[in-house]
């Protein structure tokens, strides 16, 4: 029996994603800055800070599905100087 290989994700620098990693990604003609919430074969699944995807039934934030070369990864300190920014215009 054939065992499951970790698929490794690059941003586009070509640095490694993982879960719990921020990052920034392109979603509906801007940017937004998410979270990493898990991998799957193929693509990152991003839970989005400034606008997310929301289920009609249970109100929860869906992930967005992005492919690793599109997703930058970024500082936490950065994420935070940035929402708190944000929250103080």
């Amino acid at each position: 029996m054939k065992t499951k290989e970790p698929v490794i994700h690059l941003d586009y620098f070509g640095r490694e994603l993982n879960e719990g990693d921020f990052v920034v990604f392109h979603s509906w003609k801007t940017f937004q800055v998410g979270q990493v919430k898990k991998s799957t074969a193929k693509m990152v699944l991003v839970i989005g800070f400034d606008r997310a995807l929301t289920n009609y039934r249970t109100d929860e934030k869906e992930p967005f599905r992005k492919y690793g070369h599109e997703c930058l990864k970024v500082d936490e300190q950065e994420v935070t100087m940035y929402l708190l920014k944000k929250t103080h215009k």
